[in-house]
């Protein structure tokens, strides 16, 4: 009976610590938008429109870093003075949001419009970003 209990404790012993071993040692699901965080350096054309007529029309250079979001599936554009825009993406490099739509094109090169709107006008930006 002795060596019943003993055999069945040693048993589940070994159950236990293979449980454990197998557990630590199994690779966890990697965050997908990972791979797209970075500093990136972004080439914007900027569209607006104001009331009374006013338009400008401008093409300039900004450094910046693509990041995470405030939820598991969104990262966030830093630059332009803040983090805009906030988009929700997919596994598969595409991504929007009310104000944005875009995609990555590989994982070095991201490509989106995006669209501010106010009572005082439209702005509207076209953006490629290059991983620096």
């Amino acid at each position: 009976m002795f060596r019943k209990v003993r055999k069945l404790k040693s048993t589940f012993g070994l159950v236990t610590m293979l449980f454990i071993l197998f557990s630590l040692g199994c690779k966890k699901d990697s965050d997908y938008r990972a791979k797209y965080f970075g500093d990136y350096r972004f080439s914007v054309h900027m569209d607006a429109w104001y009331t009374g007529g006013t338009h400008l029309d401008s093409v300039y250079v900004v450094n910046g870093r693509i990041g995470e979001g405030n939820s598991s599936n969104t990262i966030a554009f830093y630059w332009a003075g803040g983090a805009w825009p906030l988009v929700e993406i997919l596994k598969d490099g595409t991504f929007s949001s009310i104000d944005c739509n875009g995609e990555f094109t590989d994982v070095s090169t991201v490509r989106f419009t995006a669209v501010k709107s106010g009572t005082s006008g439209n702005i509207t930006y076209n953006v490629t970003g290059t991983r620096n």
